[in-house]
């Protein structure tokens, strides 16, 4: 939670986690995370980034797609 506020700005108020993934290289956990504030990217933590409503045709990695099967969608 502590990276959350760093490179967002975002304050957590709860998590909950939902599940890990294994994608190779890489495992991710995932957490559901309810904040406040305002959204403040801090560009030398986060190089890029892209708010997404899931709507639009973003290309994702398998991750994205498996975390998202976590949470109903």
């Amino acid at each position: 939670m502590r990276e959350l506020r760093e490179e967002t700005g975002l304050h957590p108020t709860s998590a909950h986690y939902i599940g890990s993934f294994d994608g190779g290289a890489n495992h991710h956990k995932a957490f559901l995370i309810e904040a406040t504030g305002h959204v403040h990217v801090d560009h030398h933590e986060v190089g890029d980034h892209v708010w997404w409503n899931r709507r639009s045709n973003l290309p994702v990695n398998e991750h994205v797609h498996a975390i998202l099967r976590m949470l109903g969608h």
